[in-house]
């Protein structure tokens, strides 16, 4: 005899290595007289509630009740959700972001993914996988292999900001295809990032920046994405059938185009009589546990449904070869051993030495000159700083300096027009005649800014090693 009688609910659960939020409605079910060790999961189809625009929205006029699902906006409406319901909402109504662009790159399901395509007519979407790196740095004339793929760098124009890149078979010396990408490459939208897609996403080549190297050298950072596949509105997940997608699209009405606003996964299968269930594309699992057995309670108390969320990368290195964390970002990391002739060794993680096997946070401090950093104010009072090679952070709201780069038209971006999330890093050539050049780091907004900074450091980083 079975029967169900714990029910349990999630409602938005965030956790921050899980991205996106989930909603979860399902119950366990168990045997009479069993005890927890034999209760399993159920996960029944998903059914979920999506909101459109209200009556008195559409009557004032202040959205459209036309648009994509007959509605512009949408949002999970969770006390009613059955299932698993996994949503990544990519708008940001503070800041007026209204969903991801076609060129944009996005996280969801552990994973970085380019936005390669839009199409809301037809309610799909394309997207592309990116590269562990996720982008390269390249000189003229080099080359980065992926997916069967060379990708070569023919020119890079360090002021407009684009390149020439050529496609080749792996071995092959006759170029699939030439390709200018970048800005200023589409006559009529010149401050567009024209992309290069091969073959409908099977390789996609994004302009991301070019900078003079620590070599004097121009390079250009190429972002790279691979394997795209089409998202269609309640349509099965390509990596994983057990989930359908659904699709919310948003005009973004600053850039004049449709952008993606939310990608919901939702099972479309029933998950029945298991302890454990993984999420789309196994990006979590979901599972059953209990911690003790309570024979004098007729009802046990104990057993819960819990996240089970974990990253986890196998390295294999030799005596004194450089071990790099695959933890970007976060604070800690967890290093065991697997193989038993080296356990008890020690490695060294910012000039301190750490047994092989414990959990270490580290965190490495770099002291600043006082004189480093300057305002603008004080380069504005005293012009002698033109005579030195400066980097100018902040976008023109907060930087006289940048400002004026703007308004004299030395910038190939308009740093105004971007979103707050959006960042530049640009690199003006003697902008004062003095022989001395500018390098702009900034963004729309302090959330822009903050984020061209950490690109700044990890670019130099990566060309230190």
């Amino acid at each position: 005899m079975r029967r169900s009688t714990i029910d349990f609910f999630g409602s938005g659960w965030d956790l921050s290595l899980l991205q996106g939020t989930v909603y979860i409605g399902g119950y366990i079910t168990r045997d009479v007289g069993a005890g927890p060790e034999d209760w399993e999961l159920k996960i029944p189809r998903a059914e979920f509630e999506m909101r459109g625009p209200t009556a008195e929205e559409v009557m004032e006029g202040t959205v459209d009740a036309g648009g994509s699902h007959g509605m512009t906006t949408g949002e999970v409406i969770c006390p009613t959700v059955k299932g698993i319901v996994h949503v990544f909402d990519f708008t940001d109504e503070s800041e007026e972001v209204y969903g991801a662009l076609e060129g944009d790159e996005i996280d969801m399901l552990g994973s970085s993914y380019m936005v390669v395509d839009i199409d809301e007519e037809d309610e799909e979407v394309w997207i592309a996988k990116l590269g562990s790196e996720g982008y390269v740095w390249l000189k003229t004339g080099g080359e980065y292999t992926v997916n069967g793929y060379t990708i070569k760098l023919i020119d890079v124009n360090l002021f407009e900001q684009k390149a020439v890149i050529q496609l080749f078979k792996v071995g092959e010396t006759t170029p699939l295809a030439e390709e200018t990408i970048g800005y200023r490459v589409d006559p009529k939208d010149p401050s567009k990032n024209v992309m290069f897609i091969y073959k409908d996403g099977e390789i996609v080549v994004k302009f991301g920046t070019a900078l003079v190297g620590a070599e004097g050298i121009v390079e250009a950072k190429l972002i790279i994405g691979h394997d795209a596949v089409k998202l269609r509105e309640n349509r099965s997940f390509p990596w994983d059938p057990d989930y359908n997608t659904n699709l919310l699209f948003e005009y973004d009405e600053v850039e004049e185009e449709w952008a993606l606003g939310e990608i919901v996964f939702y099972n479309n299968v029933v998950f029945d009589d298991t302890t454990e269930v993984f999420g789309p594309n196994e990006a979590w699992m979901l599972y059953y546990e209990y911690d003790e057995i309570t024979k004098e309670r007729a009802h046990y108390e104990k057993g819960r449904v819990v996240f089970h969320v974990e990253r986890t990368e196998t390295v294999e290195k030799a005596a004194g070869e450089r071990f790099d964390l695959p933890f970007e970002g976060q604070p800690s990391a967890k290093i065991t051993v697997e193989d038993v002739e080296v356990a008890g060794m020690t490695i060294v993680i910012g000039g301190e030495e750490v047994q092989v096997g414990q959990e270490m946070e580290f965190a490495t401090r770099v002291p600043i000159p006082e004189d480093l950093a300057i305002l603008d104010s004080d380069v504005e009072a005293n012009p002698d700083y033109y005579n030195y090679n400066l980097i100018l952070v902040g976008g023109p709201a907060v930087n006289n300096e940048v400002k004026k780069l703007q308004d004299q038209g030395k910038l190939t971006t308009d740093i105004a027009g971007l979103r707050a999330d959006q960042g530049v890093i640009e690199w003006v050539e003697d902008p004062w005649g003095t022989e001395k050049d500018a390098l702009v780091v900034a963004g729309g907004g302090r959330e822009g800014t903050a984020k061209a900074v950490k690109k700044l450091l990890e670019e130099l980083d990566a060309m230190m090693e």
